[in-house]
């Protein structure tokens, strides 16, 4: 259960089987809704480690 709850922390989050402790089979996943033309501005940030270099592309316009 433990490794479980420490794979909620993960990066890519594929959820965890908490059903062992009476809880969901797919507790913590995160669902997106792919509908992004709502929105006035959707932009991918791309930053190096140090922070000096910046890439910004705008996702409505590809």
């Amino acid at each position: 259960v433990l490794l479980q709850i420490l794979q909620l922390s993960q990066l890519i989050n594929q959820g965890a089987n908490l059903e062992l402790i009476g809880l969901a089979k797919k507790a913590g996943t995160t669902k997106i809704s792919k509908n992004i033309s709502n929105c006035n501005e959707f932009k991918l940030i791309n930053q190096s480690i140090t922070g000096l270099y910046e890439n910004e592309v705008d996702l409505l316009t590809i």
